[in-house]
């Protein structure tokens, strides 16, 4: 007697093996995604930070006006000017959220609208000495919060130094 092993299927051991490669990849795939959002995250809490520096450099260069940063929101997008003559340069995208505080906690709103509320968005100013000016009390904004998912990073300017730091929490 002869038997016929003409099996059309697969076994279960094949098909475990094809389902636990594919959640393999599926699992690689969905890391590197988390990674590349977290490193776009980071580039835009330095970019903000870097813009902060130049803005205070070129006050103390060359005098508070051609240092004075502007702040404004458009489009979902987080922009900055320095000075009066500097192009707009892109912060960050529409997928980070951003918020800015005062050190009196005074909330400014985001998404499409000047960051605190004021017509021309938030302006810094710096004295040539690096300290940050306030004017006609008006809160200055010394604190951002970029967020992403679950991701956060703060943008600290110290008023009282000029001084600006960046931290992951």
């Amino acid at each position: 007697m002869s038997r016929n092993n003409s099996n059309k299927g697969f076994t279960l051991i094949e098909l475990l093996l094809v389902m636990s490669i594919s959640l393999l990849l599926l699992s690689l795939v969905l890391i590197s995604f988390n990674v590349v959002n977290n490193a776009n995250l980071n580039k835009a809490a330095r970019r903000l930070e870097n813009v902060i520096r130049l803005s205070r450099t070129r006050s103390m260069a060359k005098g508070t006006e051609a240092g004075k940063l502007k702040l404004y929101m458009q489009n979902g997008n987080l922009y900055a000017v320095i000075g009066e003559d500097d192009s707009p340069q892109l912060i960050c995208n529409g997928g980070i959220q951003v918020k800015g505080m005062s050190t009196s906690d005074y909330d400014l709103r985001v998404g499409g609208v000047a960051l605190n509320g004021l017509p021309d968005g938030n302006v810094i100013k710096f004295s040539t000495s690096g300290i940050v000016q306030t004017f006609s009390g008006t809160p200055v904004m010394n604190k951002f919060i970029l967020n992403k998912g679950n991701r956060s990073f703060e943008v600290i300017l110290y008023t009282e130094t000029g001084n600006v730091e960046t931290n992951m929490f």
